[in-house]
């Protein structure tokens, strides 16, 4: 996958998001990780908690279709 750099920050429709995750031990006493979450959209401050990584990209392609876009216009093909 190729990327390019982020060059002109200043468009009106770049999104920026804050993503952090973390594990946490169950309390169950199998001693077992689950994966915890919080995404940022960075302009409005809103904030989703997550417990599945698939909510990340949900979040965000809730941005991305607003501007218009696709999320997976870019993928290639074999994967739409």
């Amino acid at each position: 996958m190729r990327y390019e750099a982020c060059e002109d920050l200043s468009e009106p429709t770049l999104q920026s998001f804050i993503v952090r995750v973390w594990s946490e031990e169950s309390l169950d006493g199998r001693r077992t990780l689950t994966w915890r979450g919080c995404v940022v959209h960075v302009p409005s401050g809103k904030q989703r908690y997550i417990t599945e990584l698939n909510e990340v990209t949900a979040f965000i392609a809730s941005y991305v279709e607003r501007e218009g876009a696709s999320p997976d216009r870019d993928a290639p093909a074999e994967k739409r």
